[in-house]
């Protein structure tokens, strides 16, 4: 299946089944039997930890929160965050500084430098968001399909010979992934210095 294909979450599981020569099935809830309990397990484990890796589809940048009684509260699908330093400086607080170390304990944020929660001003994150299934894009879905048919083989038949099979797939598929993100960093990247320049010349001309 092509890496451009929005597969489904029953296609996916299906590639993994196939992946394990196990034959297909019509649908994956309930599980008709012990195999897709495992291949739809294993999916759902790697769908988490293929998006804390941070990408640019799961990843923003300036987001903006007040304080609620002192405390910074994180989106609940908040995977990873830190503080925006950019996004900090445009804020302009005066108590925080912008290399504080900060990570997410529960749906707060904690300070690692003062060992606290308290936060009396607004902060800028960045934030690595848990996107589900149908959030992601078709590359990513690839991906995680293959990584998860890694698994369940190994779980299931352990054969070396279709794990190099499905590893080298799974490289393959990587790869693509992580030439999107370069083309998305890059297009990023022109885009902010043809706003620096458009910004530089009224600046010039003003």
């Amino acid at each position: 299946m092509a890496a451009t294909t929005m597969i489904t979450e029953l296609e996916a599981v299906n590639m993994m089944l196939a992946g394990s020569q196990r034959p297909q099935v019509a649908a994956i809830s309930p599980a008709p039997n012990g195999d897709v309990t495992n291949a739809v397990f294993l999916l759902e484990q790697k769908v988490r930890t293929v998006q804390a890796e941070g990408w640019y589809f799961n990843t923003e940048y300036d987001v903006q929160i007040a304080p609620t009684a002192d405390e910074i509260i994180l989106p609940t699908d908040a995977i990873r965050v830190d503080l925006d330093p950019n996004g900090m400086a445009e804020l302009g607080t005066a108590e925080i500084n912008p290399t504080t170390n900060v990570c997410r304990r529960d749906t707060r944020l904690y300070n690692l430098d003062d060992h606290d929660y308290e936060f009396t001003e607004s902060v800028s994150l960045m934030v690595v968001y848990q996107l589900t299934w149908d959030e992601l894009p078709p590359t990513v879905r690839h991906y995680i399909a293959l990584a998860a048919a890694v698994d369940l083989q190994n779980v299931i038949l352990g054969d070396k010979q279709q794990d190099a099979l499905l590893r080298a797939a799974m490289g393959n598929a990587r790869a693509l992934l992580q030439v999107e993100e370069a083309s998305v960093a890059d297009w990023n990247s022109q885009q902010n210095n043809a706003v620096l320049r458009v910004t530089s010349r009224g600046a010039f001309r003003g």
